[in-house]
């Protein structure tokens, strides 16, 4: 079931404080598996897109990382969406998804969702290789071109990373 999401959808922003404290993520069940209220189909919009394909990229790793939460906090403030985008998500899977996207979202929506995603894949410190796995597929899934993500890439690697300032 949707437990862990929906009771920090619930408290927003009432996360772990520790910072790095890592939550376990359940596993990303098939499409459909486990849900109840069979009936209840939950409307695709930009929105619930984009709340769907970030959580599918913070659990990507195993873990749910208290950084990520709160990164989905200030990506998206409607609780309502995030629940959303998560019931979407365990119904029909991230390659539904991903398929609907591509016919939904323009251009510069794209761009915005894969920058959103490498974002949320960096801010654990890690790029693992499930979450490279996962950009990959998002990226070629949108038909976003090579030379658009690899300037976002870059730019993002740039930005975050803080170390070539000591002491920061």
């Amino acid at each position: 079931d949707l437990d862990g999401l929906q009771a920090f959808v619930a408290l927003k922003g009432a996360v772990p404080t520790a910072p790095g404290e890592a939550v376990p993520a359940a596993p990303m069940p098939a499409a459909g598996a486990g849900l109840t209220g069979a009936g209840e189909e939950v409307e695709l919009t930009p929105v619930v897109g984009f709340c769907a394909a970030v959580y599918a990229m913070i659990q990507a790793d195993g873990n749910i990382d208290s950084e990520e939460l709160r990164l989905l906090n200030r990506q998206v403030e409607d609780a309502e969406a995030i629940d959303q985008g998560l019931k979407y998500l365990r119904r029909h899977g991230p390659v539904e998804l991903l398929e609907e996207l591509r016919g939904m979202l323009d251009r510069g929506q794209k761009l915005c969702l894969i920058a959103n995603l490498v974002e949320m894949s960096m801010v654990d410190g890690l790029l693992r290789t499930t979450e490279q796995q996962l950009l990959k597929q998002v990226r070629e899934a949108l038909a976003i071109d090579q030379n658009d993500y690899e300037a976002l890439f870059e730019a993002l690697m740039i930005k975050n990373n803080t170390a070539v300032f000591p002491g920061a």
